[in-house]
């Protein structure tokens, strides 16, 4: 339910608590992700489907996060931005890194040599530091899903600072490759 919150809501809603109350946070071994299914559409009883413009948030959400086993519905499996997420799930390890301290742009990072960074927003185009590790230093990400052309160069620090377009999400990896 909380991503069809979300989607209702839109800029009103704390993205920080997308989680809140979910199995995926407290059982993550027992949850099965999902964003919808043939009984939460339109018309159906448990109707709760998810608004068009944070479908790709919630798939992200659902398919970029190490937690709970996912489901994708069908008909978002037919989508081409779908599948770049499922692609995308190769980049996924446990040592990652949330930045959920904005109620409208959060994010998170692996801290791996194939590098993935994911970050999302419900209202304004927005920037986020986010920390990818030194040894991508000097290196160029780019946005994965298309979602937004800029490049970003990792500092010697190992990190860089990340744009994400109004109302989208943006998954960043090394020169944009899946």
């Amino acid at each position: 339910m909380n991503m069809f919150e979300a989607s209702h809501q839109r800029e009103n809603y704390d993205l920080r608590d997308i989680f809140k109350n979910t199995l995926v946070l407290n059982n993550p071994d027992n949850a099965v992700t999902f964003v919808d299914n043939h009984d939460t559409q339109i018309g159906q009883s448990l109707e709760s489907y998810v608004d068009e413009w944070f479908r790709y948030h919630a798939n992200a959400l659902v398919l970029l996060r190490p937690h709970g086993m996912p489901c994708v519905f069908l008909p978002d499996y037919l989508d081409e931005t779908v599948r770049k997420l499922l692609a995308l799930r190769s980049h996924l390890e446990e040592d990652y890194i949330d930045m959920f301290d904005d109620a409208n742009v959060v994010g998170w990072t692996f801290n791996n040599d194939k590098g993935l960074s994911v970050l999302m927003s419900n209202h304004d185009t927005s920037f986020k530091k986010m920390f990818v590790g030194k040894r991508h230093a000097g290196k160029v990400f780019k946005d994965a899903l298309g979602h937004c052309g800029e490049e970003v160069t990792i500092d010697d620090l190992g990190i860089g600072m990340f744009k994400v377009e109004a109302m989208s999400v943006s998954a960043y990896t090394l020169n944009g490759e899946i």
